[in-house]
């Protein structure tokens, strides 16, 4: 552990809003600012068609299970190494920024793990 400088601290931002308000285009900004960039972009569900004409758009993972953000998560926190991970679904570069969209099916993931409800809807 470390004590972070603020110059050192990560932007971390949470956009929320109703589907079609521009929070997936407008958190791929990111893509377009060297200081952002290049982006991982994590998505459950999602259409992340709008991403399609960014100049350096970002590398685009699906996720289809909760247990897929673990190879993830360990890749990064372990520096993002060149490794079997790594080439499988080609990741390259340091990556500066993470964007995980759809979180509201990452919370339904959670919730049918959790409740051992296999059905899609959790009424």
């Amino acid at each position: 552990m470390k004590k972070v400088s603020p110059q050192e601290e990560p932007l971390k931002l949470l956009f929320y809003g109703i589907p079609g308000s521009t929070k997936t285009r407008t958190s791929a900004t990111a893509c377009n600012d060297e200081r952002t960039s290049p982006v991982l972009y994590l998505e459950a569900g999602g259409n992340p068609i709008a991403l399609r004409d960014y100049k350096n758009p970002p590398t685009i993972l699906h996720i289809d299970a909760l247990d897929d953000f673990n190879p993830i998560y360990e890749w990064l926190r372990s520096g993002q190494p060149k490794c079997e991970f790594s080439e499988k679904w080609g990741l390259k570069g340091r990556y500066k920024t993470l964007m995980i969209d759809q979180i509201t099916d990452i919370q339904r993931m959670t919730m049918i793990i959790a409740s051992g409800n296999k059905t899609t809807s959790l009424v």
